[in-house]
């Protein structure tokens, strides 16, 4: 039974509904006061626990870096391989079990030997994310008009989805403090944590958000933002002016931006570039260096940046690849130069991971010494990736390295 208060308000919101037709900001607070508060509330400084990959930039620094994984360091064995309907579309890792997304399936594995603990068909599955116990799924629709956000228990239980009409292709979600905040083009939304229901829209692009506290940083058109968390509404702080391609890093006390060439896809250019600037917390420009390679993303190691880089993508493949390890000031501690296409490098246990190949050819997974890019092993396999982008996905959880590829999950392990 509603309390006396409730009670009050619902009688206050009926008696001036037709008042508030008009008036966006008095609903959305007539529906902060009718609706029942977050059960569910993770903390703003949460990260993943030991075991756990939780999504593409592994955590919200998005810094490709999991300090508590201790992957392959000698030429591993495959332990066991899933194949998929599809191309990989994301990696996850949490209490002991492996979820891949493709184009038609959600799919959760046991971590320790492969076999299928659930399996959902699904139109499209964008990202998947975890937070603090529960599942993410992005949606976009066929069309790319519109989207749904899924929120299931680690079995595979619908907790809740929500549909996002007119959000175009969904980029991002986030949680914290009792509040789920999605990003699309032009637009994010505020989603209660347990119902999943719209309690702010605003008209905002999120492109990329990273956070390790209170406070998100945002990259969205050409500006980076700092944000406030204050419940349901985020709060604009400072604004930096940047490009409208690249990743964004949190490291110690810094955000990291890296500007691409305008054409890192087209045929080529005579003078590749890679602009990598970071500002202080206070979004005061602090360094900026360049480095003559079109980048993909950035990750973090314990001694500064690390990056996949290429000089010259063609329709048939991507050429003069190389791991670039520099200093947080843009100084080249290493590179290694590989003869194809790379995936974006992670890092874990003094060691970086990445993947190379050619267009319908075998790939080759490769372990690099963090402090002096000497290889520390490879391992090939009958792989498959497409065209553009970062088609392999690797995830560094406990003792194993996994890899999806256009066919399967690989689970390495020495």
């Amino acid at each position: 039974m509603p309390s006396m208060r409730r009670r009050a308000v619902l009688s206050s919101a009926a008696a001036i509904s037709i008042g508030l037709a008009g008036c966006t900001t008095a609903r959305e607070r007539v529906g902060d006061l009718l609706r029942e508060p977050p059960e569910r509330v993770v903390d703003p400084d949460w990260s993943p626990e030991p075991g756990t990959w939780a999504g593409r930039g592994y955590d919200g620094t998005n810094s490709r870096h999991n300090p508590y994984a201790s992957p392959p360091q000698q030429v591993p064995e495959r332990k066991w391989s899933y194949n998929l309907d599809d191309w990989t579309r994301s990696l996850v890792v949490a209490d002991g079990t492996v979820f891949a997304s493709t184009d038609t399936e959600v799919v959760a594995l046991d971590a320790e030997d492969g076999t299928v603990r659930w399996r959902n068909e699904v139109h499209d599955t964008r990202g998947l994310r975890y937070v603090d116990g529960r599942l993410y799924e992005l949606r976009p629709s066929q069309d790319n008009k519109s989207g749904e956000l899924w929120a299931r228990s680690l079995d595979g239980e619908e907790i809740w989805h929500t549909d996002l009409d007119g959000s175009g292709s969904l980029r991002l979600v986030h949680e914290q403090a009792g509040y789920v905040y999605v990003g699309g083009i032009g637009t994010y939304w505020t989603l209660h944590a347990d119902t999943g229901e719209v309690v702010r829209k605003r008209d905002s692009r999120l492109d990329i958000v990273v956070s390790d506290d209170e406070t998100l940083y945002a990259a969205r058109g050409g500006l980076l933002t700092e944000y406030e968390a204050t419940g349901r509404t985020l709060k604009e702080g400072w604004q930096a002016q940047i490009s409208r391609s690249g990743d964004i890093m949190l490291r110690d006390r810094y955000i990291y931006h890296a500007k691409r060439s305008a054409n890192t896809w087209g045929a080529g250019t005579e003078d590749p570039e890679l602009t990598i600037t970071h500002y202080d917390r206070n979004g005061v420009e602090s360094g900026t260096f360049t480095v003559p390679y079109y980048g993909v993303h950035l990750a973090s190691d314990d001694a500064g940046i690390v990056t996949g880089a290429t000089t010259r993508h063609y329709e048939d493949g991507l050429i003069d690849a190389a791991i670039l390890a520099l200093t947080p000031d843009g100084d080249l501690r290493w590179d290694y130069e590989l003869p194809s296409g790379i995936t974006n490098p992670i890092v874990a246990d003094e060691t970086v991971y990445t993947c190379t190949g050619e267009i319908e050819q075998s790939m080759t997974a490769l372990a690099l010494d963090n402090e002096s890019g000497e290889r520390r092993w490879s391992w090939s396999w009958d792989g498959e990736r497409r065209e553009h982008g970062d088609i392999i996905k690797m995830a560094a959880a406990g003792e194993t390295l996994y890899v999806g590829d256009g066919t399967s999950v690989i689970a390495l392990r020495e």
